[in-house]
């Protein structure tokens, strides 16, 4: 059975995405930024979901940790992983 279902991103439009790497410590490193004017309209719920997501996708690539700069608030978010190997 196909499912036709459309997929839905699950990076809000109004999120930058400027670089995602894995640095020379075995983290994958996201930057991202937020447009102006869009940072209340980010509901607790959906940034928490959203870094789930995150979590997850970089888990796929064995890092140890998960670290997000978010540029537009100056903020560095470090998720570390236990050894997944």
């Amino acid at each position: 059975m196909i499912n036709n279902a459309a997929r839905q991103s699950a990076i809000p439009g109004w999120i930058t995405i400027h670089h995602a790497t894995i640095n020379e410590d075995n983290q994958a490193e996201i930057s991202y930024s937020i447009a102006e004017g869009q940072e209340s309209e980010w509901m607790e719920e959906e940034e928490t979901q959203w870094k789930n997501i995150l979590q997850l996708t970089a888990l796929d690539f064995h890092v140890e940790a998960l670290r997000l700069v978010n540029e537009t608030e100056q903020v560095i978010s470090i998720f570390p992983f236990k050894n997944n190997n």
